[in-house]
């Protein structure tokens, strides 16, 4: 699914108003009304508050308060002063006061409790530089109260796009939710700015289909329909061979259950046959714990992906070994490096390695750190990865709360499904299992890399739901990818 900068949504809103058409102030209407159903379902709110600016998020306030007030909810606005208003704040700001909402100046945030709801519609996407004055009083205000806040589109006072390296937390709405028209905002997917968001959603408003799909972008994010497409399908008449033999190169001594972790998601993802290259003294416990699982003794001379890295170790031998596999392999398979995996390849990418073609690396924030250079935030982070996979032709999976691809054709693909239980030794080595099982079924990389993470996460989300976000574990995510296959190859009359 794709998501756009703000000029680019503001053009997707005009191509509605000229396409449908519709009056802008009717597509505000129509904006305004999936607040109050949203309200209607998540508050119980005996008063709410609606701070409203000059603009058009404004406009979206003032019309959510006039609906508020014609259904019989107790409804105060607060306006931010103004010489001017945007055509349609000017004419919802008109038609409320046909109604029981009540113009107020400022409160004081001791009144602002539990039982209100505030509805911040100060500013919304497209700021370019930070509050002062009366704008920053309120929001000030808003964050002292201790009443629950919905912001509509973004925060007051949060950047769209630009500035995010820079926020100044004392300007910015930190909101209990966020309600997003249409799209999701970049924002979302970021560390830096989870305090300001909260929890956040996003509602349908009709932007028309044909200008989103005409609209170039690179920012996309999953979800599970696209994820069901990418599955692909197993035949009736198929053999293990049809889906492929995968090699893992895994463990070290007290770090064996890595590689197990990694051997079980692989199995679990689909793939034929797998290999297992460990520690002579580890073969004993990979074939009581993973009997499905080969051990590789060398003779096998075709694979058809191969995964190093996880708990491989970081010994001089280690990196000789990394080196070896990508020199060997590349070119004749796909690649994954995780883990340890990756802190050689950082020594061997500064000793002039070059990465051959379809390697997928899956470094956390630190490892990937370590692979390029230190980040003030996330999203130069991101940048650099988008970056990092431009110039090597890598597909880099930033793990995160919102693990992230970025493509050598500049993509960025966003993950939404996973959870905090999920932050937990060995997730890392069962993403990376689950992408060497992809890629040996014949995936292509970005595919593998994206359904994986999707997959993955959505593993995560079961084992979670069971067992609770504090009890989740690697074990538990692996274990659960079998009921993410189920979710995503149900027919649809399936539940």
């Amino acid at each position: 699914m794709k998501f756009f900068a703000s000029e680019q949504i503001r053009a997707l809103d005009r191509a509605t108003i000229d396409g449908e058409p519709v009056a802008s102030v009717d597509l505000m209407e129509r904006a305004a009304r999936r607040v109050v159903e949203w309200i209607a379902q998540h508050s119980a709110a005996q008063h709410v508050v609606v701070f409203a600016g000059p603009g058009n998020n404004g406009g979206d306030g003032l019309a959510v308060a006039r609906m508020l007030a014609n259904a019989r909810r107790r409804v105060s606005v607060v306006l931010l002063p103004a010489s001017r208003r945007s055509p349609d704040n000017q004419t919802n700001l008109d038609r409320l006061g046909r109604t029981s909402a009540q113009l107020i100046a400022p409160p004081s945030a001791a009144s602002l409790g539990p039982d209100t709801l505030i509805v911040d519609a100060l500013f919304g996407t497209g700021l370019t530089r930070p509050l002062s004055g009366d704008a920053l009083a309120l929001v000030g205000l808003i964050n002292a109260a201790s009443a629950p806040v919905l912001s509509i589109d973004l925060p007051s006072g949060l950047p769209t796009e630009q500035n995010l390296g820079s926020l100044d937390p004392v300007g910015i709405v930190r909101a209990t939710d966020t309600l997003s028209f249409q799209f999701p905002k970049l924002p979302f997917f970021l560390p830096e700015c989870a305090d300001f968001v909260g929890r956040w959603h996003v509602a349908d408003i009709g932007i028309l289909p044909d200008a989103i799909a005409a609209t170039p972008t690179d920012w996309h994010f999953t979800n599970a329909g696209e994820l069901r497409q990418m599955v692909r399908p197993r035949p009736r008449f198929a053999h293990k061979g049809t889906f492929g033999r995968g090699l893992l190169v895994a463990g070290s001594r007290g770090m064996i259950g890595a590689a197990v972790l990694a051997a079980k998601a692989a199995l679990r993802s689909g793939i034929g046959l797998l290999s297992v290259r460990l520690p002579r003294e580890a073969e004993a416990i990979m074939h009581a714990a993973v009997p499905e699982a080969t051990i590789d003794l060398g003779q096998i001379t075709k694979f058809d992906a191969v995964g190093v890295g996880p708990g491989l170790g970081r010994e001089a031998e280690a990196e000789t070994v990394v080196g070896e596999l990508l020199r060997e392999w590349g070119g004749r398979a796909p690649m994954v490096v995780d883990a340890d995996g990756l802190w050689h390849l950082a020594a061997l990418l500064r000793r002039g390695l070059r990465l051959p073609p379809e390697v997928v690396i899956t470094p956390h924030a630190a490892e990937f750190d370590r692979l390029t250079e230190p980040h003030d935030t996330h999203w130069q982070r991101i940048a650099s990865a988008s970056e990092f996979a431009q110039r090597h032709g890598a597909i880099v999976l930033l793990k995160g709360a919102y693990s992230v691809v970025a493509l050598p054709d500049r993509r960025l693909v966003f993950n939404t499904t996973g959870n905090s239980g999920m932050a937990t030794a060995g997730s890392g080595d069962v993403l990376t299992g689950l992408i060497v099982g992809l890629l040996a079924q014949g995936y292509d990389a970005p595919s593998a890399a994206i359904l994986g993470m999707g997959l993955h996460g959505l593993a995560g989300d079961i084992a979670a739901q069971r067992h609770s976000p504090h009890a989740t574990t690697a074990g538990l995510i692996a274990d659960n990818l079998g009921d993410a296959w189920k979710i995503l190859t149900a027919k649809p009359n399936e539940k």
